[in-house]
Order: C-alpha cells, then sequence, then structure tokens
C-alpha cells in the first residue's frame, strides 16, 4: 500500500504558505505515511520563488532525535527502508534531477548500523521537463522525506 500524493502550487499561491503546506505534508512523520506529499506541480509564475522557499522550508526539518525539541524528523522505521531512502536520491540524480535542499545527505548519512537510530534529513528534488523523477511520482512509492 501507499500513495503518491500531489499538489499543485498554481501563479496565484503565496509561494512562502505553498511550501510550508507543501513542506509539511512531505516531511513529517518523516515522509512515511502513504498519506505523504511526494510530487509537486508548480506552473511557471510562481516556480522560482515556490523552489526557494520549499528549499528553505527543507533546511528548517531536520532530523534527530525524536525527543530532542529542536528535531524535526525522527528516525527511518528500519535498516532496509534507510537503504532503500540512501539509494533514492543518487538514482533520481543520476537520472536527470537536481538536488536542491539535502546536498549533504549524500556524504553524511548514518552508516545504516542497526545499533542506533537511522536518521534520513528532508531533501528537494527538482526537473523541468524530464523524466528524471519517474521513479518517485509514479515507479514506486518511497516512504522517506523526499
Amino acid at each position: 500500500m501507499g500513495g503518491k500524493n500531489g499538489v499543485l502550487v498554481l501563479d496565484d499561491a503565496g509561494p512562502r504558505k505553498a511550501a510550508q503546506v507543501v513542506a509539511a505534508g512531505a516531511f513529517r512523520l518523516t515522509g512515511q505515511a502513504c498519506t505523504a506529499t511526494s510530487r509537486v506541480y508548480v506552473t511557471p509564475g510562481v516556480r522560482e520563488a515556490f523552489l526557494a522557499a520549499l528549499t528553505d522550508e527543507a533546511a528548517a526539518y531536520s532530523a534527530g532525535d525524536g525527543l530532542d525539541a529542536r528535531s524535526c524528523m525522527g528516525a527511518v522505521v528500519s535498516g532496509q527502508q534507510f537503504a532503500q531512502n540512501q539509494a533514492a536520491v543518487p538514482c533520481a540524480v543520476e537520472r536527470g534531477a537536481t538536488l536542491l535542499a539535502g546536498a549533504s545527505i549524500l556524504d553524511e548519512m548514518h552508516d545504516g548500523g542497526t545499533d542506533r537510530p537511522l536518521f534520513f534529513p528532508a531533501a528537494v528534488l527538482t526537473e523541468q521537463g524530464k523524466s528524471a523523477l519517474d521513479f518517485f511520482t509514479w515507479g514506486k512509492t518511497v516512504y522517506t522525506g523526499v
């Protein structure tokens, strides 16, 4: 079971508010819910402002201990899920997507050992007129904050 919940951001949207709503839908519960936002369609008139705002929002969603008030995203549910998350971003980038936020995840993620919680930070991927994100939008449900 899974979802491919989408959001449409139109030219008359307030980019900051739209980014807050999208970030909450994508990153809360560490993206590990069937109802998590996994794709966003943005009209050209607001695209750049929205992407800048969403990139800022993603940076504010820190991953860490759920008991720490500074953390917005808790641990990934399992080592298997963490490995899937870890592979998903580079896969999309290799297919032509651009990583706008969460760039540090490619180098700084935990090693996936089972003796400690596994944290995966929020990430924002974008593409325009390509099929690089087919993996995320139609091919497979990825339970992560991407």
